[in-house]
């Protein structure tokens, strides 16, 4: 992987080959992120709970016990679930009724499989039944730039001036902690807005936090604020 290819990829899954084994954290992150894309599909709340616990997993605010534990449960709701019988081995069956809850399950695993998750996210953005294959790439592009958000550009690695963190009392610092707990990412712009009373004029910070997005939970510039991995 060279610097030109990490910025210019667009497929998902060869993306996420060098991705992947950057961070388990960022990796738990990216599969999070598939899992909430998915939300309108979930089926148990026990895969709700498992997201939940894997979050706080990543904050070192849960135990592996814990995880364990919640992983247990989606799956025994899973595997009990009332199948019908002729829709058993059905692909669109396994696609459409189990992945979306699975998602959780492959954010708890180690390694995470942040292959099977975007491939999740990439099915069910198609239209059920045909998946057209515009709709597929759609789907994979939209990830890519997810994806960016959370690993931002690993052969371009950024240091934060002392400075920003300590002008106003710790305001960057307080309002980066904000975004990334409260899931606030609309309020990067006003980040960047503070970072630069704070001093600091790094256009690949400024120009992300005012981009477009998306923008998701483990947003490289929040995390870097943060102290991070």
């Amino acid at each position: 992987m060279t610097e030109t290819r990490w910025l210019n990829e667009t497929d998902i899954f060869l993306f996420l080959e060098y991705a992947a084994a950057l961070s388990d954290r960022k990796s738990r992150l990216f599969a999070l992120a598939c899992y909430w894309t998915l939300r309108a599909y979930h089926v148990f709340p026990e895969s709700a709970e498992l997201a939940r616990v894997v979050q706080r997993f990543i904050d070192t605010n849960a135990t592996m016990e814990e995880l364990e534990r919640a992983s247990t449960c989606l799956q025994r709701a899973i595997d009990e679930s009332p199948v019908p019988g002729w829709v058993c081995d059905s692909w669109e069956y396994r696609v459409y009724h189990y992945w979306p809850d699975k998602v959780a399950l492959w954010a708890a695993k180690t390694p995470v499989d942040t292959f099977a998750a975007a491939e999740a996210v990439i099915f069910l953005g198609a239209a059920p039944n045909t998946r057209p294959v515009q709709d597929r790439e759609k789907q994979n592009r939209a990830l890519v730039l997810i994806a960016r958000d959370i690993f931002g550009n690993p052969f371009r690695p950024l240091v934060v001036d002392s400075s920003w963190l300590s002008w106003n009392q710790g305001a960057v610092v307080k309002l980066a902690q904000a975004i990334y707990e409260d899931r606030s990412c609309h309020e990067l712009p006003i980040l960047a807005d503070v970072l630069e009373r704070a001093g600091c004029k790094d256009e690949l910070i400024l120009s992300h936090c005012r981009g477009p997005g998306p923008h998701v939970r483990g947003c490289w510039v929040i995390d870097l604020l943060l102290g991070k991995p």
